[in-house]
């Protein structure tokens, strides 16, 4: 008998997805609603099990590279 462990992941998803994430910077106005886009945006790009390797690595690569330019041009308007 082959069990579905995916069942329980895929309706906490849903849930989440609906009801977005709450509290802390996602409360803040102004920045809470680019925050909340920011996070899921990120989410929806997260590899699933279904992909490739390739298409994996090229969610990762994009997921961490843009997260890497998001920090630099924080900085950078910081400075």
């Amino acid at each position: 008998m082959e069990m579905d462990n995916y069942d329980d992941c895929s309706e906490a998803a849903a849930l989440a997805k609906k009801t977005g994430p709450s509290g802390g910077i996602y409360a803040l106005p102004g920045v809470g609603k680019a925050a909340t886009g920011a996070r899921q945006f990120y989410d929806e790009m997260a590899p699933l099990a279904t992909d490739s390797t390739r298409v994996r690595a090229a969610k990762e690569v994009f997921r961490w590279g843009s997260a890497a330019v998001g920090m630099a041009a924080v900085a950078i308007i910081t400075l």
